[in-house]
């Protein structure tokens, strides 16, 4: 089913037109979302927040654009909205649990995913986040340079300035990370 019909069910009262469009999208937005935070349980609290505005505001989408372009906007705004939101953390316990989390998650990361894939996403995060989610969105989305520009409130030529520039920092990253990997294997 298309997202417009989705859309459209789900304005007649099925929610099940909604779990639809939230399997369809959940990874990708979660891939935002960390993206943007840098902190995998701030982004699993700005993606469920995420669908919980597009369920309440799917009225207000107005079909100008991909509905994946204003749900990834959505998105963004969450993320960043999230970011400012979050208190500091002022105990030891709490430094000592997140650091704990980190571990097991990077760990669990690390041995789920192939080699390529994890050298991709280290390049990319090394990379300016907001090149990075162009990137993302541009490469794995398969995103119009234009729904990007909506997206992420650019401008086109900024766009494909941001693409162009992202592509070399990425290989000058990956190369990096190959060469670090050589030198470790000596």
């Amino acid at each position: 089913m298309e997202d417009q019909e989705l859309l459209a069910s789900l304005k007649r009262g099925n929610n099940h037109a909604f779990g639809l469009l939230v399997n369809k999208y959940k990874d990708m937005v979660f891939s935002i979302c960390v993206k943007i935070t840098e902190d995998f349980h701030l982004a699993e609290e700005a993606a469920q927040d995420t669908f919980m505005k597009v369920y309440h505001q799917h009225a207000r989408y107005k079909g100008e654009a991909k509905f994946s372009s204003w749900l990834y906007r959505i998105a963004i705004n969450t993320s960043y909205n999230k970011i400012r939101q979050r208190k500091p953390l002022d105990s030891i316990e709490g430094v000592e649990r997140e650091i704990q989390d980190q571990d097991v998650e990077s760990g669990f990361e690390k041995l789920a995913k192939e080699d390529r894939l994890k050298s991709i996403n280290l390049a990319l995060s090394q990379l300016d986040k907001l090149d990075a989610l162009v990137l993302s969105l541009f490469y794995l989305e398969e995103l119009s340079i234009e729904e990007l520009a909506s997206i992420c409130e650019l401008s086109v030529a900024n766009v494909k300035v941001k693409l162009h520039r992202g592509r070399k920092k990425l290989k000058l990253a990956i190369q990096d990370l190959l060469n670090n990997e050589i030198e470790s294997l000596k």
